[in-house]
């Protein structure tokens, strides 16, 4: 089995840059563990890992399928304070679901571009905000939404 080489974490902090392309790509991964019905609930750069030119999500722990009584709920807490939705960090791991991921997504992609979950000041600042937004009823509702944006913005 081939062995992952580099956290996402460790590749922004060594310096190094994520293509726009492999964003989206990561992306699409996310959005097809939704489209199945998947929810991570611990999205942050620590969990992603490179892999052969390509990124992978890792650490599903805390997963959850709602539709499926054999969802994969084996911790009690919240991942990274500063990529999970505050809602899901004050009231638990239920209140999870796609829009608390999509404010993970935000975080990341601050992280990806600046090296900080919090500094938005970037090209897809619009987007981040959005995915990050305090109401969650003004967030996107899905991830294909974010890469539809960042297509635009290309």
């Amino acid at each position: 089995m081939e062995k992952c080489e580099i956290t996402l974490y460790e590749f922004i902090r060594n310096g190094n840059t994520l293509e726009t392309n492999k964003i989206i790509d990561t992306l699409h991964k996310i959005f097809e563990l939704h489209r199945i019905g998947f929810i991570h609930r611990d999205l942050h750069p620590k969990n992603l890992m490179l892999k052969s030119n390509d990124w992978y999500l890792i650490d599903y722990n805390v997963a959850h399928c709602p539709t499926s009584s054999d969802a994969v709920s084996l911790m009690q807490s919240v991942g990274w304070k500063e990529y999970t939705d505050p809602v899901v960090y004050k009231e638990g791991l239920h209140k999870a679901s796609i829009k608390t991921e999509i404010y993970s997504i935000g975080k990341l992609i601050n992280f990806i571009l600046t090296g900080s979950p919090q500094n938005n000041k970037h090209f897809l600042s619009e987007i981040s905000k959005k995915c990050t937004h305090k109401n969650q009823n003004e967030r996107y509702n899905s991830v294909y939404e974010i890469i539809r944006d960042i297509n635009l913005k290309n």
